[in-house]
C-alpha cells in the first residue's frame, strides 16, 4: 500500500513538472495543441520510469508520458495528409524541434511531434507503443485535425527513425502508417550492437544477439510496408549511411516503393538546423514525396515522332577502328545508326569534343559514356545532350561512341574509355582543362563502362571521379542487367568471370568518388545494383552520394520531358564543385 501511494505520488510530482516544461514548449514552438495520450499509469504498457521527468532545454530525459504537439493546417491550406513526427535522442533522450512541423503545416499537411516514452533499458514496447498509439490518435481525430484517414504517415530521425521504421513495419491496423519518412534513421543490428549504451537503452542490460536482431528493423519489413522516403548525408559518423542503404534494400526486396537521398555532407542531426546546406532539397524532396503519393504512378512518356539526331559537337576525332586499335571486337557486319539514334554494330571509335567557353569554364572536363545494354551506343541524350548540359556549366565534355564487346571481348569498350582519358589529359592546355580534374559520366551499360573504368584501370589513369544514372553494376543473382553481362562476357561466361566484373566487387581504396542517379521504380536495372556499388564506396571511405527518386524509370538522363533531369542537374552541379575544392 505505502509503495502504491510513493509511486502514485512520484507520478504527481512528474507530471507537475513535465507540464509546466510543456506549456513552456507549446507557448514557444507556435503549436496549436497539446494532447497527453497517456503515462505509465494508464498505458498498456509502461517504461517503468521513476525518475522526474528533465526538460534540458529542448530534449526530454526521463519521459513517462506521450505527449502530442499538434501543428495544425488551416483547412484552407489542408490537403489531407498528416505526420506524426519522432525525434531523436539515441534513446536516452527525446529531441524538440518544431522546425519539420512548422514547415508541414505551412504546406498543408497536419503535424505532430511526439514526446514517447524512452525504452528506459528494455522496455522497448512502451516506445512502440506510443509511436503507434499517435497513429491511431491521428485517424482517430481526423475530421477535427483536416485529415485524410488513408493520408496518415510517420517520420523520424536517428533512434526517432528507427522507432519509425519500425511502428511502419510491425504496427497493423488503424496504427499501421500510409507513409514513412526516415531521417539518418539508426535501422540495423549493427548500429545497436558492441555494448552501446543506446543498444542498453532499447534491449536491456542483459544485451545478447537475439535481443539486438529482434530490434533490426530490416528483418520486420513486408510487403505491406507502406511507402519510404530516406534521407540522410554520405559523411555521417553517428549512424553510418549503410543503415538507410540496407534498410531500403530490404524494401526492395520485399517491392515497396522508396526513394531515397543522400547528401554529400552535413554529418548527424541536421533535420532541425535552418543552417543545413541541403535544407531546402531535403524540404524539397518530403513535398515531391507527398506529390508522388498523389501521383498515378505513370511516368513520363517521349514525344511522338522520329527525332533528328543532331550532333553539335566542337570537334570530331576518329580515333581508331578494328585493325589499329590494340584489340579487335571482331565486328563484321556494317555500323549504323538505328530508328532510335542509337549506333549499332560499331567497330571503330570516336571522339565527340564539346568544348566549354573559356569565360565559363571550370578546368573540368567529363568523358561521357551513352548506355545502350552493350548493345548500342545511345549517343542522342546520354551522349550528345548530356554533353551540351556539361559544356553550358562550363565543363568540357567529350562523347565516346565506343566499340561494342560484341559477345565476350570485354578489354575493347574499356580501352576507348581509357584513351578518351588520356586524350582529355594530352590536350588539357588546349581543351582548357586541369588534367586533375577529368572525371567521366555514363548511363546504364554506360555507367557499368564508367565504373569499369573507375576500378579496372591504372591508379594513375583513373578519372578524378564518376557520375553514373542508373548504372550497370552486377552480374550476380537477380539484381543484374543479364544481357549486358552476356554482351560484355559472352554467352559461355562463368559465374566467377561475373562475379569478377561485377563492380563493387573490384571498389579499392583508389577508386574515384562517385554521384550515383537513379529511379526506383527502374525496370531495365535493379535499383539494388547501385546500392552494392555505394556501399563498397563506403566500405574504403570513398565519398560518395546518391539520390533515388520514386519514378520516371531508366533512361531518362538529359531528357527535357522528364522531371528527374531537371532535379539531377542541380544536384551535379553542386557535386561538381565539391570536387573542384577537394583539390
Amino acid at each position: 500500500m505505502k509503495k502504491s501511494i510513493c509511486l502514485a505520488i512520484s507520478f504527481l510530482f512528474m507530471s507537475v513538472s513535465a507540464l509546466t516544461a510543456q506549456k513552456r514548449i507549446v507557448m514557444e514552438s507556435s503549436a496549436d495543441e497539446f494532447v497527453t495520450l497517456w503515462d505509465n499509469t494508464t498505458a498498456k504498457y509502461s517504461n517503468y520510469e521513476t525518475k522526474d521527468e528533465e526538460d534540458k532545454g529542448r530534449k526530454f530525459a526521463n519521459t513517462s508520458s506521450a505527449d502530442l504537439y499538434i501543428f495544425k493546417a488551416p483547412k484552407e491550406k489542408a490537403t489531407g495528409y498528416g505526420a506524426v513526427i519522432l525525434p531523436g535522442g539515441s534513446y536516452r533522450t527525446v529531441g524538440f524541434s518544431t522546425m519539420l512541423a512548422e514547415w508541414l503545416r505551412d504546406n498543408g499537411v497536419t503535424a505532430a511531434v511526439m514526446k514517447y516514452r524512452l525504452p528506459n533499458y528494455g522496455h522497448s514496447e512502451a516506445s512502440f507503443e506510443d509511436g503507434a498509439g499517435a497513429i491511431k490518435y491521428f485517424r482517430d481525430n481526423a475530421d477535427r485535425l483536416n485529415l485524410d484517414r488513408s493520408k496518415i504517415g510517420i517520420c523520424g530521425s536517428s533512434a526517432g527513425g528507427h522507432l519509425a521504421a519500425w511502428v511502419a513495419a510491425a504496427a497493423r491496423g488503424d496504427q499501421r502508417p500510409d507513409f514513412a519518412i526516415l531521417i539518418y534513421g539508426a535501422m540495423i543490428r549493427s548500429v545497436f550492437w558492441a555494448g552501446s549504451d543506446a543498444t542498453r537503452r532499447l534491449v536491456g542490460n542483459d544485451i545478447t544477439a537475439e535481443k539486438v536482431k529482434a530490434m533490426d528493423v530490416t528483418e520486420m519489413v513486408d510487403e505491406t510496408h507502406p511507402p519510404t522516403l530516406l534521407l540522410l548525408s554520405d559523411d555521417d559518423l553517428t549512424v553510418r549511411p549503410q543503415s538507410s542503404t540496407l534498410y531500403y534494400k530490404a524494401l526492395k526486396d520485399h517491392g515497396v516503393e522508396a526513394a531515397m537521398h543522400i547528401y554529400p555532407s552535413g554529418g548527424h542531426g541536421w533535420s532541425g538546423k535552418k543552417t543545413f546546406k541541403y535544407r531546402d532539397n531535403w524540404l524539397g524532396e518530403v513535398k515531391d514525396f507527398f506529390a508522388f503519393l498523389e501521383s498515378d504512378r505513370s511516368n513520363p512518356q517521349a514525344p511522338p515522332g522520329k527525332r533528328e539526331l543532331v550532333c553539335r559537337a566542337d570537334e570530331k576525332i576518329r580515333v581508331w577502328d578494328n585493325s589499329t586499335a590494340p584489340h579487335s571486337n571482331e565486328q563484321t557486319e556494317k555500323e549504323y545508326i538505328d530508328e532510335k539514334n542509337v549506333y549499332r554494330k560499331t567497330s571503330d571509335t570516336e571522339f565527340f569534343v564539346y568544348k566549354a567557353d573559356p569565360a565559363k569554364a571550370t578546368g573540368q572536363a567529363v568523358v561521357v559514356i551513352p548506355g545502350g545494354g552493350y548493345r548500342g551506343v545511345y549517343v542522342e541524350f546520354e551522349g550528345y545532350a548530356t554533353a551540351e548540359y556539361f559544356k553550358s556549366i562550363g565543363v568540357t565534355a567529350v562523347v565516346v561512341k565506343y566499340r561494342l564487346p560484341n559477345y565476350g571481348h570485354k578489354e575493347v569498350p574499356l580501352e576507348d574509355i581509357q584513351e578518351a582519358l588520356r586524350f582529355v589529359r594530352k590536350n588539357a592546355d588546349r581543351l582548357g582543362v586541369d588534367p586533375e580534374q577529368v572525371g567521366e559520366c555514363g548511363g546504364s551499360a554506360g555507367g557499368h563502362l564508367a565504373a569499369y573504368a573507375s576500378t579496372f584501370i591504372p591508379d594513375e589513369e583513373k578519372p578524378a571521379f564518376s557520375i553514373l544514372f542508373y548504372p550497370v553494376i552486377t552480374g550476380e543473382t537477380w539484381e543484374s542487367h543479364q544481357d549486358s553481362f552476356v554482351q560484355l562476357l559472352g554467352k559461355n561466361r562463368t559465374v566467377a568471370e561475373q562475379e569478377y566484373y561485377s563492380l563493387h566487387n573490384r571498389v579499392t581504396p583508389t577508386t574515384p568518388p562517385a554521384l550515383i542517379l537513379l529511379s526506383d521504380d527502374d525496370a531495365e536495372v535493379p535499383t539494388l545494383s547501385s546500392i552494392l556499388y555505394y556501399n563498397a564506396l563506403k566500405y574504403y571511405g570513398i565519398p560518395a552520394s546518391m539520390h533515388i527518386w520514386p519514378n520516371e524509370g531508366h533512361g531518362w538522363a538529359a531528357k527535357p520531358w522528364c522531371t528527374c533531369w531537371d532535379k539531377a542537374k542541380p544536384i551535379i552541379e553542386d557535386w561538381l564543385s565539391i570536387q573542384r575544392k577537394d583539390q
